[in-house]
């Protein structure tokens, strides 16, 4: 269990997302988030934000901390015990 808590409330399937998959970067072949979508996260300190250089062009880009990462996980997993998803 980690030791530190994180705000995962009321967060958009969007949002969600970006957290499953450990952040957004160009190339990944997902959609990218709009800035008003990551301000949550950023806020919250759920990710970080870089810049990433493509053609020329300034793309942000955005990394989920890995002690972030692994309370999403356990918070994941805290609702499907909740709900009574076993594998």
């Amino acid at each position: 269990m980690t030791t530190q808590a994180y705000d995962f409330a009321g967060l958009t399937t969007t949002q969600k997302s970006v957290l499953t998959f450990q952040g957004w970067e160009p190339g990944c072949h997902r959609k990218q988030p709009r800035p008003n979508t990551m301000t949550k996260l950023l806020e919250r300190g759920l990710v970080v934000a870089r810049t990433v250089r493509v053609a020329g062009i300034d793309i942000a880009a955005y990394d989920v901390p890995i002690p972030v990462h692994i309370a999403w996980c356990e918070h994941c997993a805290g609702i499907e015990q909740r709900n009574g998803v076993t594998q």
